[in-house]
This record gives structure tokens, C-alpha cells and sequence, in this order.
């Protein structure tokens, strides 16, 4: 996509409970897997094309 910028967000306990045993159980990086949840909700109300146009 392009360059990475650092943000802070909030979580539910649950939430990142269940991130880390997917972590571990898959050895993908907990910021991985929130960056294609925010791609999702992006693409469900139209706005990932913006996105990808702008970075292109």
C-alpha cells in the first residue's frame, strides 16, 4: 500500500486476547491483521479505491 505511520488505538481485552492466540497459532503479526480488518471496512463503504489511488 505505501509507507506505515504509527497510531495508537484501543482495544477490547477480548479483542487482543484472541489476536495473540491467532499470533500464535499462525505467526502472523497482531498489526497485520488489523491493517486487513481497517482494508475491509475500508472496501465495505467505498473508500480503499480512494486510498489506492492516492498512493499510486
Amino acid at each position: 500500500m505505501g509507507r506505515k505511520v504509527c497510531t495508537t488505538i484501543y482495544l477490547e481485552a477480548e479483542q487482543v486476547a484472541a489476536l495473540k492466540r491467532l499470533k500464535a497459532r499462525t505467526r502472523v503479526p497482531i498489526s497485520a491483521f488489523i491493517r486487513e480488518g481497517i482494508d475491509d471496512v475500508l472496501q465495505r463503504y467505498g473508500e480503499l479505491k480512494d486510498i489506492e489511488e492516492v498512493s499510486t
